[in-house]
C-alpha cells in the first residue's frame, strides 16, 4: 500500500515543485536554505545565497526517501565564487532500473554586486519506467537572486518560467515562485522562513531555526506546509569540513533521512 501511494505521490506531484534540489541539509530544514552557513545545495534552492570571493564549496550525499530502499538517492553538488561571477551545479538520482528511476541536473549561474546577487536558473529531470515502459525528460529555465541587509537575508526564486512537460500529452509543470529569509540572532541561533507559490496550488509555507551550540556545530529543526512536513537533524564541522543528518517526517508517506558531507575552500 505504501508503495501505491508512493507511486501516485511521484507522478501527481507535490507543491515541492518538479526541480527542487531537495538533498542535504534543507531536508530538515523543510526545504529552506541557509545563507549565514551555506553548503553546495543551499545555492541550488535558492541563488539568493550569499558567496564570499574565491569561495569553493563541495557536497556530496545519500538520502533514503520514506525508508524505501527502492528509492534510495544519491547527490553531488559545487559552488564556485570568482570576483563578481558565481556559480553552482548539482546532480541527483533515486530508484532502481527494473522500477522507477529518476535523474536530475540543476545548474545555476550569476553576479554578485556588495550584498546583491541575480542568477539564470537552468534544470533538466530524467524519467524511467523499468521494463522498458518508456523514457521521459524535461528541462527548465528560471531566475533567483537576493540581497543581504544586516542581519536579516532576503533571497527568491521563480522556476519552471518555460512551463516544462515530461511529455506531449501531460500537463505543464506550472511556475514556482520561492520566497526566503533568515534572520540571524545575536544568540547563536537563526530563524529561517518560506513561502512558496505555484499556480492552482495552495500556497506552501515554512518556518525554521538553526541553533549553534558551540562554534558553527548546532540542531536545526523545520515546518512545513501543503504538503505538511516535520523535520530536523544536527550539524557538525571540523576545520575545512562539515557533516550532517537531517531527517524529515510525512504524515501518509513516513520518514526520509539524509546524510552529507562537505568541504569549503576560501574566505
Amino acid at each position: 500500500m505504501k508503495k501505491i501511494l508512493l507511486i501516485l505521490f511521484l507522478l501527481t506531484g507535490t507543491q515541492a515543485g518538479a526541480f527542487d534540489f531537495e538533498a542535504g541539509r534543507n531536508l530538515g530544514l523543510s526545504r529552506m536554505p541557509l545563507f549565514s552557513k551555506p553548503m553546495a545545495s543551499d545555492l541550488l534552492v535558492c541563488p539568493g545565497v550569499n558567496l564570499n570571493d574565491g569561495k569553493i564549496l563541495i557536497e556530496s550525499g545519500f538520502q533514503r526517501r520514506f525508508e524505501l530502499k527502492d528509492l534510495d538517492k544519491a547527490y553531488g553538488a559545487a559552488a564556485y565564487r570568482y570576483h563578481f561571477v558565481f556559480g553552482a551545479i548539482g546532480f541527483s538520482q533515486f530508484g532502481r532500473s527494473d522500477y522507477y528511476t529518476e535523474s536530475q541536473f540543476k545548474g545555476i549561474l550569476g553576479a554578485q554586486y556588495r550584498q546583491f546577487n541575480l542568477a539564470i536558473i537552468m534544470g533538466s529531470k530524467n524519467i524511467e519506467f523499468g521494463n522498458d515502459y518508456g523514457k521521459y525528460s524535461m528541462t527548465s529555465i528560471g531566475i533567483g537572486g537576493g540581497a543581504k541587509l544586516k542581519s536579516v537575508r532576503f533571497g527568491f526564486s521563480a522556476d519552471n518560467l518555460n512551463k516544462p512537460k515530461l511529455t506531449s500529452a501531460s500537463a505543464a509543470e506550472q511556475p514556482t515562485v520561492g520566497l526566503y529569509t533568515e534572520i540571524e540572532s545575536v544568540n547563536k541561533f537563526s530563524m529561517t522562513g518560506r513561502a512558496t507559490f505555484e499556480k492552482y496550488e495552495k500556497p506552501s509555507l515554512a518556518i525554521g531555526q538553526i541553533i549553534r551550540l558551540a562554534g558553527d556545530n548546532g540542531l536545526f529543526w523545520g515546518i512545513g506546509g501543503n504538503p505538511l512536513t516535520y523535520g530536523g537533524g544536527i550539524e557538525m564541522h571540523y576545520s575545512s569540513f562539515m557533516i550532517n543528518y537531517a531527517v524529515s517526517y510525512h504524515p501518509v508517506l513516513g520518514f526520509s533521512h539524509n546524510v552529507a558531507i562537505g568541504f569549503a575552500a576560501g574566505k
